[in-house]
């Protein structure tokens, strides 16, 4: 399978067959993602061979306290190659049950074993599919009432119940298992409100509330909305600053644009909260009573940041005015331009994954930043380290996984979206 874009499909009622055409992730670049940090280069990279290489050891470290520090020798990751197949499960294009094509798709997740829900920014509701029958129904409108959505930046279930974080309202709408609207609330913090971050789950949802004084502060909610506290021990995030895509405002100078900027983020990772520094291949794991308990660390080199990448970022960037506004090409021309790639963490997407994912399996995914296609992912057990190396093919952006299924967003040369299902399978192609 060379690429994932539009292709032509023999959908039938079941078992849907589709065969890809040739194509690759476009060249367009959302600009407010080059100044969140993100950027997604065109420039493949050799794959490395999967045959050859000996699966080696990790080298793990316990101490007395219990605390798991591992690291995996790049030689292992040939051994651990996981591949996909080259037919797809299911495609669709949102113009099933008469409704338009698929617009700035914002999240996705499996429900059940054949079903997923998907959330669209351009139609703001959400849409449920099932993998064999297809589309099923329409889930809210757009709004600002009860079951109405503004955004929907995470979907997630809890038991049979859908809860879905709405940034634009600053709100949480739980829907019950026939889909119909429950109840609607906001993270309130002390002051303000706080900001959702992710679903633990026995319910319980990750946030942060800003303290004045102290910044940004880990805290925990329930699925009524109640504060629960706190939650001590995590990585302090850095204080919020105004990013410009121009010099100045009037409020005075604001940053310059640094594109392929690493990231600091946390996420809910199953009953864990994983923390990613994307600096290096290294990434660390908090219990919500213990706080840190593993560090994980892939033994791969930076990858450099060279003068063809920024040259291209540029003239991306600059191609999409006519003419360029002399603020804007200024801060373009004068971007700050690290030395190296960011190593983890999916800065490609405004509204996508952050990069981590946690299977039904509670074993956790972490993309490699992706400034090249196509995009490579890490599957790490908790308990037993890294176990699989799974490279996706082109123009695929993961979202979800359930069992053997990747569920994402597939976009062709022209930035057209489908929603796509593949099958992965836990060996090399052709292995046994």
């Amino acid at each position: 399978m060379e690429g994932v874009g539009r292709g032509t499909r023999n959908c039938s009622a079941r078992g849907r067959r589709w065969r890809p055409d040739r194509a690759r992730r476009g060249a367009f670049v959302l600009l407010a993602a080059a100044a969140l940090g993100g950027c997604t280069d065109p420039a493949p990279e050799a794959e490395a061979s999967a045959a050859s290489a000996p699966a080696l050891p990790v080298v793990q470290l316990r101490d007395s306290a219990g605390l798991r520090i591992r690291s995996t020798p790049r030689e292992r990751l040939a051994g651990l190659a996981w591949s996909v197949d080259p037919e797809p499960v299911s495609v669709f294009d949102g113009t099933e049950g008469g409704l338009e094509p698929f617009h700035l798709i914002a999240s996705m997740a499996f429900d059940s074993d054949d079903s997923f829900i998907l959330g669209e920014m351009a139609m703001t509701r959400l849409r449920r599919y099932s993998l064999t029958d297809g589309f099923d129904r329409t889930i809210g409108f757009p709004g600002e009432g009860p079951g109405e959505f503004g955004a929907m930046n995470h979907i997630g279930i809890h038991h049979d119940s859908l809860v879905v974080f709405d940034s634009r309202w600053s709100r949480i709408s739980i829907f019950d298992p026939d889909f119909a609207f429950a109840r609607v609330f906001r993270l309130e913090a002390s002051p303000g409100r706080g900001r959702f971050h992710g679903l633990f789950p026995d319910g319980r949802i990750l946030g942060l509330a800003t303290v004045p004084g102290r910044g940004r502060v880990w805290s925990l909610w329930d699925l009524e909305g109640r504060a629960l506290g706190e939650v001590e021990g995590l990585p302090e995030l850095p204080p919020l600053t105004l990013r410009s895509l121009g010099p100045s405002t009037a409020h005075g100078p604001r940053e310059p644009m640094r594109p392929f900027r690493a990231s600091r983020f946390g996420a809910v990772a199953g009953e864990w909260i994983l923390w990613i520094d994307g600096g290096d291949y290294r990434f660390e794991l908090f219990d919500l009573e213990k706080g840190f308990v593993a560090s994980e660390r892939l033994d791969l080199p930076a990858r450099p940041l060279d003068a063809a990448r920024r040259e291209e970022f540029q003239r991306e960037q600059l191609e999409r005015f006519d003419p360029v506004p002399p603020d804007m090409r200024r801060s373009i021309e004068e971007a700050e331009f690290p030395e190296t790639l960011p190593s983890l963490g999916n800065g490609s997407s405004v509204f996508g994954s952050t990069g981590a994912i946690t299977d039904e399996r509670g074993r956790i995914w972490v993309a490699e930043y992706p400034a090249n296609a196509p995009q490579r992912w890490f599957v790490v057990d908790p308990e037993e380290g890294l176990i699989g190396d799974l490279r996706l093919p082109d123009g695929f952006e993961l979202e979800a996984v359930r069992s053997d299924l990747l569920l994402g967003v597939a976009r062709d040369a022209f930035e057209v979206q489908t929603a796509v299902v593949l099958r992965y399978r836990e060996e090399a192609a052709g292995g046994g």
